[in-house]
């Protein structure tokens, strides 16, 4: 009697441990294909509308977060917010992120986004 109750429970333990491991697979999966969706779906013409209406709320943390990863390896995060709260005025350059500042490199200036 108490090894049928013992297995039962460990039974039950299994189903419980498999029934979580596949909701938590599915919470993952959705989570990821909306993200995907959501990456593929925005145009460049989208993201850089985004960026420009963060530079209008002085969001530059944010706007940080939107260039892309080799911009920042020549820029903090500090420096980025620093020059950018200078250049924010109305119909300033402040798009400018990462190294385009001096003009060392090619591309003019524009900052790289991810999209």
């Amino acid at each position: 009697m108490k090894r049928r109750r013992k297995k039962q429970n460990i039974q039950r333990s299994y189903i419980c441990k498999i029934f979580g491991l596949i909701v938590a697979i599915t919470v993952i999966a959705v989570s990821g294909g909306i993200l995907l969706k959501r990456t593929i779906m925005e145009s460049p013409e989208d993201t850089l509308v985004e960026y420009m209406n963060h530079i209008e709320k002085k969001e530059y943390e944010v706007m940080y977060t939107m260039i892309d990863s080799d911009e920042k390896v020549y820029l903090t995060k500090e420096e980025y917010i620093q020059r950018n709260s200078k250049q924010a005025r109305p119909g300033a350059a402040a798009l400018a992120g990462g190294r385009g500042y001096g003009g060392n490199h090619q591309g003019g200036g524009a900052a790289n986004f991810r999209r």
